[in-house]
């Protein structure tokens, strides 16, 4: 993939690769695997950043060079990674199939360790037999001891980097995950912080600083439901609590609270391939207070349902 000029190195790369095992009989199955995801090449100013099809195997094969973290590498940076660890497990029954999955991230190579403390973990419960109830997920996240155990020369604030210095985001949104901050977002919540620009001098700009909150705890429960035959709705929770950064404390001090709801109600129009829907969502807490409506018409063509809902 490629990342674009809106970044504090010019045309970077997007790699990404994964690597999934699978086993069980029938209805219940456990796998386990492996998502790897970097950026790597790229230009700033006068230097380029390696390329290559041996700087591409640098980057496959996640290998350190000499000078990782080195602000001047003169252009042997062997990129920025992260990735995570991911199991889990499919039950289905008669009546209702059931994933529950655990995942735990890692920044960089040196971070990968099953007994770190981070954690993505939750089940989503899909129900059959025109069940009133169609689906329902929990979930929480904890990423507060991301790289911790790392030593201070190699540590990297998660989704940062002391080279690449934007981070983790594309087009100043944060790549998978909506509860993290980037400077961007936080410059609506936070009057004095300011958006960096790209394209000032180097020594404005300091590595490990674009996500400013990268470090939260958060619970997240979903449920879409039927009404009547014709009526179904949407109900999205989720708390959060934020810590900041590594490098970036002040402003998440005492861990600010943060609630986000959301409440859609849909309606099918009998034999017209037609949906109408309204919402209203609802954001709370110590970072913001903003309330949000919704409303739309989705037509499909005849033949083809209307889009699923998804609760993540």
């Amino acid at each position: 993939g490629w990342l674009g000029n809106n970044r504090y190195i010019k045309n970077s790369y997007y790699h990404e690769k994964t690597f999934f095992l699978r086993i069980g009989p029938r209805n219940l199955k456990f796998y386990a695997g492996i998502e790897h995801f970097a950026e790597w090449g790229g230009r700033r100013s006068d230097e380029q950043f390696d390329r290559s099809l041996s700087g591409f195997r640098n980057v496959l094969l996640a290998r350190e060079t000499e000078n990782m973290n080195s602000e001047t590498d003169g252009g042997v940076h062997a990129g920025d990674h992260r990735g995570v660890l991911d199991g889990g497990v499919y039950w289905e029954t008669e009546g209702a199939a059931i994933h529950g999955y655990l995942q735990k991230p890692f920044e960089g190579k040196q971070d990968i360790d099953l007994h770190n403390k981070n954690i993505l973990a939750g089940f989503i419960v899909s129900m059959k037999n025109n069940s009133r109830l169609e689906k329902v997920l929990f979930e929480f996240i904890s990423t507060r001891s991301i790289n911790n155990s790392i030593a201070g020369s190699k540590q990297e604030s998660y989704y940062n980097n002391s080279i690449y210095k934007t981070g983790w985001e594309y087009q100043n949104n944060i790549i998978g995950t909506p509860l993290f901050l980037n400077t961007t977002r936080a410059s609506k919540y936070f009057p004095k912080m300011r958006p960096f620009d790209w394209n000032v001098a180097d020594s404005s700009i300091p590595g490990n600083a674009n996500i400013i909150n990268n470090r939260v705890f958060a619970m997240h429960t979903g449920a879409i439901y039927s009404i009547t035959e014709v009526v179904g709705a949407k109900t999205l929770l989720t708390y959060t609590k934020n810590y900041g950064s590594l490098n970036n404390t002040t402003l998440f001090a005492s861990g600010k609270r943060q609630f986000y709801g959301l409440q859609e109600v849909y309606f099918r129009v009998p034999d017209k391939n037609l949906t109408v829907k309204a919402a209203i969502g609802l954001d709370i807490g110590q970072l913001t207070a903003v309330t949000g409506f919704l409303f739309g018409i989705e037509w499909s063509f005849p033949g083809h349902k209307n889009s699923e809902y998804d609760i993540r």
